[in-house]
């Protein structure tokens, strides 16, 4: 879901490993997990024409971040909430991150809306709710743990039914469990802060210095995978 061509430039990314192919970004953090070996890994961008497949033909989806906005309505865009509504029939698993937290959630029934005071990028600690603190997404994090961000809009109306994991001081649904095994972040678990900081190096320098290592983060991508009965 990175973004459809000419809506950014990937130029941006020519210095990172697998440049702007976000699959290349999850596959590097599953090999940094150890996890390579063990998750068969495939990757549609809808946003370039790419074809999704059957949803009866995958064990658990990943739904990644996305230069547009939800409110843009695309035909795209259409087409990933209507396939994706047909693979919650099927009761498996999905993580959806950042602009596909808020895809998602705007699909179930939840509202997204521009931030107050502009976007929000940078490593920031989150906030564990109480139903964070027992939910196995969050195994081994404290309740106070830091997370990249890369946002411009956020889920202002959590979906019927959703609870609330993880919250900042600008964001009240940093994390939310969709219900049905489907959950969505509004950080960014499989992404450096290299990865971060170039999507940034030319809309604001000063933004772009905001984001630190944090190999932690991507404990959160296994623990999904825990949780998914993908891995043990």
């Amino acid at each position: 879901m990175l973004g459809a061509p000419g809506h950014y430039d990937p130029t941006l990314y020519a210095g990172q490993p697998g440049g702007d192919d976000e699959v290349h970004w999850f596959r590097l953090c599953l090999r940094g997990l150890a996890l390579e070996d063990r998750v068969d890994l495939h990757g549609a961008a809808v946003c370039r024409g790419s074809t999704l497949p059957a949803p009866d033909d995958v064990d658990a989806v990943i739904v990644g971040g996305s230069w547009h906005s939800v409110d843009e309505d695309l035909p795209w865009q259409r087409a990933t909430a209507q396939w994706l509504g047909a693979y919650r029939q099927s009761g498996r698993p999905l993580l959806a991150i950042c602009g596909g937290h808020q895809l998602v959630a705007a699909m179930l029934g939840g509202r997204v809306a521009a931030l107050d005071g502009g976007a929000c990028a940078g490593s920031h600690a989150v906030q564990l709710t109480a139903a964070g603190r027992r939910h196995t997404l969050f195994d081994g994090f404290a309740t106070s743990s830091p997370f990249h961000f890369a946002n411009y809009d956020h889920v202002v109306k959590a979906p019927p039914g959703a609870a609330a994991l993880a919250h900042t001081g600008r964001i009240p649904f940093a994390a939310l469990g969709f219900g049905g095994n489907w959950y969505g972040v509004q950080f960014h678990p499989e992404a450096t802060h290299t990865n971060l900081a170039a999507s940034w190096r030319d809309v604001s320098p000063a933004l772009a210095q905001s984001y630190r290592p944090l190999p932690g983060a991507a404990k959160l991508l296994a623990n999904f995978l825990v949780g998914a009965a993908m891995i043990e």
